[in-house]
């Protein structure tokens, strides 16, 4: 799915020129649907791609992002915001059925913004002194607390954390952070 959704994400991006994310994301949900030929819904697997993405213009200051099942968390003039992500998945087989589209989310920034993409792994991963996910609540004051901090430490304070937390467990998903100070 990966392979597939980076060969569709470059065709839609360098050869049809899309730049809108909710247009590239919707793009690459058809596509996928196409390329894969599911004409029955037993035939589906059942989980799509999660996806991010954002386009910044600095002339403007704005942030323009979409969230495929995945959520943002955005420090906007110290103000803080969980973005909120559209449910579906890209190649969803839940969303075949509906006319899919995706919101497209503005955000205009005036001194400073931290934005931080993620995949789930870091939230959903199991430790702690009973075994249980760390949590997105726990993930986002986390993030409250570094997200001043310069890149290397955020990033030594985000492992040393997630270590801790893991006490032993085995790595269960993809574990990826990624903080653009703009």
């Amino acid at each position: 799915m990966s392979m597939i959704g980076n060969t569709l994400l470059n065709e839609i991006v360098k050869e049809k020129t899309v730049w809108e994310p909710a247009l590239i994301l919707q793009n690459m949900h058809y596509q996928i649907i196409k390329s894969l030929r599911f004409h029955d819904e037993k035939e589906f697997a059942n989980d799509g791609m999660d996806m991010i993405i954002i386009r910044i213009n600095t002339l403007e200051k704005k942030l323009t992002a979409f969230y495929a099942n995945q959520h943002g968390f955005l420090f906007l003039d110290r103000h803080f915001t969980k973005i909120e992500r559209d449910p579906y998945a890209i190649g969803d087989p839940l969303a075949k059925k509906q006319s899919l589209t995706f919101n497209t989310q503005i955000f205009s920034f005036e001194k400073e913004a931290v934005l931080y993409l993620t995949s789930d792994g870091y939230y959903d991963q199991f430790g702690g002194e009973q075994g249980r996910k760390f949590t997105i609540g726990r993930f986002e004051k986390l993030l409250h607390e570094i997200y001043s901090l310069p890149a290397k430490e955020q990033k030594q304070i985000l492992g040393n954390r997630l270590k801790e937390w893991m006490n032993g467990n085995k790595q269960l998903d993809d574990i990826l952070v990624v903080g653009i100070r703009l």
